[in-house]
């Protein structure tokens, strides 16, 4: 259900037809999806949207995701930085969440999809690639067709440790 009919948090400026996007969540309430007019990719940039989809992404650090979706295109936003996927076929996986790495913890966002034989998945890491290596996935030790993995670091490292 569309979250600006079912909160009363969201005032008239988030209606989907002014504010030129809609939220809804699936995964049980664990995932909020942005879902952008392709018509004007921007509009969940503005403000005073992207402040406060910011402040919503502060629930990563549970557990949660959120993720924009213009067209065909992906990205995970997290509190302090947004990782785009890029195209993704909407037949794959979105997975996301911080890996800990010295005492620091680091976002990162993959893409699963299945490549055929062997029948494991394959994944593509953006974010902090140190953590989660392509060897983490059976499929990265096998031969595979397709584009490479890429691999990128992103962002700084958010301290986990609470003054």
């Amino acid at each position: 259900m569309c979250l600006w009919l079912d909160s009363e948090k969201l005032d008239a400026a988030w209606r989907p037809d002014r504010a030129r996007f809609l939220m809804y969540t699936e995964k049980d309430g664990r995932r909020l999806n942005v879902i952008v007019d392709p018509a004007s990719p921007m509009a969940w940039k503005r403000e005073p949207y992207y402040s406060r989809i910011k402040a919503m992404s502060r629930r990563v650090l549970e557990g949660f995701e959120l993720v924009v979706c213009i067209d065909t295109r992906r990205i995970v936003v997290f509190p302090h930085e947004d990782v785009d996927l890029g195209h993704v076929n909407p037949d794959h996986k979105i997975v996301s969440s911080y890996a800990e790495r010295d005492g620091q913890s680091w976002p990162y966002a993959m893409v699963l999809s299945d490549v055929g034989e062997p029948r494991w998945p394959r994944a593509e890491t953006r974010g902090y690639a140190g953590a989660m290596t392509p060897n983490f996935f059976p499929s990265a030790r096998q031969p595979h067709s397709g584009p490479p993995r890429r691999l990128a670091r992103s962002g700084r490292p958010q301290n986990t440790r609470t003054p």
